[in-house]
């Protein structure tokens, strides 16, 4: 079944624009709109409807662990960089700095176990405050605006972006972007292809984490939403138990893999502190035990894809809910059309192959489950 992977992702995204474009022209009602999720503060006022310390603690909860693991990281990462002004001092201290990488990419996975952790206990506290199945449809939006939305966003931005970014100034294109006199080329070339490669590992590391992480939360709100909208409360509650055993799972995968397990998101909030969640990258993991049939590769690319689309459907829905005059909104837009062209390269890798039976079964799944949320998000 040659060139069917690549023709996915342009048809899938044609139907969504098709589908979703005329959503923000029809101008909603202002009382239809989500109301503002607030970005600058840690707390938010107290939901009455929802028994308190629960719904109402969301944003506060994983916005603080956030921001204390991002903080940690970042005093890490400058005392470091603080402490190596030259390439002897990178030479010197190059286990250090692999050590760091290595921490960046373990505090990353924990946060987003114990994110994923809030928006469970969020979700329960909503599944049990005894509303209406159309109420705590309604009050799960905080699950979207408030963890996937600010929370998500801040994450990416912080760690993602500007540490990430402040490691690459600080080592590969700052102390070692120059060969000192008296240093080799081939021994200066060495150093610098292993900051850089190190450095890439970690980024994409980074990335994938946040992502899955982000992709989870998407999935926990439109299933849960999915089943109060057709009144099975029971459904719903099955779907968060899904979701519970998948955020138990990564923990195992974590202490399994050598290093400590992620807190659990009640005991960070108690302690105020983040601790590292052990663990190979997700990219090691899919590698080391990818599912039957399926080539680790060609999987990274499916679930790539249909993470992107997921983002995407997000994206569409809290544009057709605004009036489309929104700057950020289509900044955002922008953004997709530049992903989508990313992504599609990616997947011009798979023109020439044939799939596997399994392959082909995996493929046809993925295309199932994004149609269903295009034909959702055009509802």
């Amino acid at each position: 079944m040659k060139k069917a992977v690549t023709a996915l992702p342009a048809a899938a995204l044609a139907l969504a624009l098709t589908a979703c474009g005329s959503g923000a022209s029809s101008s909603p009602s202002p009382q239809n709109a989500p109301s503002p999720t607030p970005e600058s503060t840690v707390s938010a006022e107290p939901d009455e409807s929802l028994p308190s310390g629960s719904g109402s603690d969301l944003y506060s909860l994983a916005s603080a662990d956030a921001e204390s693991t991002i903080s940690g990281l970042a005093a890490e990462q400058q005392a470091l960089a603080a402490e190596i002004a030259t390439y002897d001092d990178y030479v010197a201290n190059a286990d250090r700095v692999t050590a760091f990488y290595q921490t960046v990419a373990e505090e990353t996975r924990g946060l987003c176990i114990r994110l994923r952790e809030y928006g469970a206990d969020y979700t329960d506290s909503v599944l049990g405050s005894g509303l209406s199945c159309d109420e705590m449809y309604d009050e799960l939006d905080a699950l979207f605006d408030d963890l996937y939305d600010d929370v998500g966003d801040d994450v990416f931005d912080a760690l993602y972006d500007d540490l990430m970014d402040d490691a690459y100034d600080a080592f590969y294109g700052g102390v070692l972007s120059e060969i000192p006199d008296r240093v080799e080329y081939s021994d200066w070339s060495d150093v610098h292809s292993e900051e850089y490669e190190m450095w890439s590992d970690c980024h994409s590391d980074v990335y994938e984490e946040i992502s899955d992480f982000r992709s989870d939360i998407y999935e926990l709100w439109s299933d849960v939403r999915s089943e109060l909208w057709s009144d099975d409360l029971d459904r719903a509650e099955e779907k968060l138990a899904e979701f519970r055993q998948d955020v138990a799972s990564r923990n195992g995968e974590a202490a399994e893999s050598g290093g400590p397990a992620g807190q659990t998101a009640s005991s960070a909030a108690d302690t105020g502190s983040s601790a590292p969640a052990g663990g190979s990258s997700a990219a090691e993991a899919a590698s080391e035990a990818p599912a039957d049939g399926l080539r680790p590769e060609f999987q990274e690319a499916m679930d790539s894809y249909e993470t992107f689309m997921e983002e995407y459907c997000a994206f569409m829905e809290k544009y057709s809910e605004s009036d489309g005059g929104d700057p950020s909104l289509l900044a955002d837009y922008a953004s997709f059309l530049s992903r989508y062209a990313e992504m599609t390269d990616a997947f011009a890798q798979w023109e020439e192959e044939e799939m596997n039976d399994a392959e082909l079964a995996y493929y046809l799944e993925v295309q199932t489950r994004v149609s269903q949320k295009l034909l959702e998000t055009a509802q």
